[in-house]
């Protein structure tokens, strides 16, 4: 921050808004400059998009302002037989897992992990399928969920082939299969009398 002369204004309160709003954070909401007239934000979005970022000074709109881009990082997502994307399925379900935004060309490992799993869903993960993403997008042939995992919370992960770089996670809950019952037609003999 400077006066019309140049000189720096440390102590100055100092705000920074988006043309975006409320789907960009600013923190913090306010700061006071330094002895060399500046003050320091960090703004995060998870909205993609370009931002332009204005500072005001002591109540007066610089007229210099900030432009940034924000992109979407990479998503993975649960689909269910349907093809509709779900946070939750019953163990022994068969599921696709879709990739967006991945940086074109990626592949690697789909693992399934969880805390406190044992045999079939280890902690160190259950190796579900291999991916790539020649485009930046991938779409996995359907995996089956581990009846091991039922009833546990469990992360999803695309990782890198030697397992060193997480691209992406999403959470998915694993519900007990669904219990199916037969029923078999009985007759009832009617005694003759």
């Amino acid at each position: 921050l400077k006066d019309a002369a140049g000189n720096r204004l440390g102590g100055k309160n100092v705000t920074m808004t988006s043309d975006r709003g409320a789907v960009d954070t600013i923190a913090p909401a306010a700061a006071t400059t330094d002895p060399q007239g500046e003050a320091q934000f960090t703004v995060k979005s998870t909205t993609a998009g370009t931002a332009t970022l204005q500072a005001i000074g002591d109540g007066v709109a610089i007229t210099q302002t900030a432009t940034v881009t924000f992109t979407l990082g990479p998503t993975l997502a649960i689909k269910n037989a349907a093809g509709v994307v779900v946070s939750s399925v019953h163990a022994g379900a068969q599921v696709k897992i879709a990739g967006n935004n991945f940086q074109t060309g990626a592949s690697g490992m789909i693992h399934l992990n969880g805390p406190g799993m044992g045999t079939g869903c280890d902690p160190n993960g259950v190796h579900l399928a291999d991916f790539s993403a020649p485009s930046g997008s991938f779409e996995t042939a359907a995996v089956t969920i581990p009846v091991e995992c039922a009833g546990k919370p469990v992360t999803v992960k695309a990782i890198s082939g030697d397992g060193t770089t997480t691209y992406a996670t999403t959470n998915l809950t694993v519900t007990p299969a669904a219990a199916s019952i037969t029923v078999a037609k009985v007759t009832n003999p009617v005694d003759a009398a």
